[in-house]
């Protein structure tokens, strides 16, 4: 299909307005409650190739519906302010932002079941010890491969 006009735009509100217009045309392209319809309509094998069989053209379009939108927001913000760094002090070298990106520590991933509230941050709780043997494996971390091996550059 065409892809979505990319539209730019000025300013914070207007950056909000287009999020706020995207999620509109999601729920109207494809409802949760359909969305939660399809899940409980299969349980087990086979539940992802009925859930996709089903949802996928309209989930495809979505995706690509917020790509669309992200690149519109940050396309007018990069015109928005000159097509430049208004700091300079805010570049990051290289090799400090290499070694941001390759702490595992640095932005943790983690399950959202496995975080808690602690004040006004968020932080993570211990995973419980005596899990099952065919427990899931958290997400993994950003400066990994696929296949686990680190990136090298």
């Amino acid at each position: 299909g065409d892809a979505p006009d990319r539209k730019t735009f000025e300013g914070g509100a207007r950056a909000g307005d287009a999020a706020v217009a995207l999620m509109q045309r999601a729920l109207t392209l494809l409802p949760p409650m359909e969305i939660i319809d399809v899940f409980e309509e299969k349980h087990g094998r086979g539940q992802v190739d009925l859930m996709w069989s089903r949802l996928g053209e309209r989930t495809s379009a979505l995706i690509v519906d917020g790509a669309a939108t992200l690149a519109g927001v940050w396309q007018s913000a990069w015109k928005e302010g000159g097509g430049r760094l208004r700091n300079p002090r805010l570049e990051i070298p290289e090799d400090e932002l290499k070694r941001l990106y390759l702490d595992r520590a640095f932005l943790e991933a983690a399950w959202l079941k496995d975080l808690a509230l602690d004040g006004k941050h968020l932080r993570i709780e211990e995973a419980p010890t005596g899990r099952t043997k065919g427990a899931t494996k958290p997400p993994r971390s950003r400066g990994t491969t696929r296949g686990g091996a680190e990136q090298r550059r």
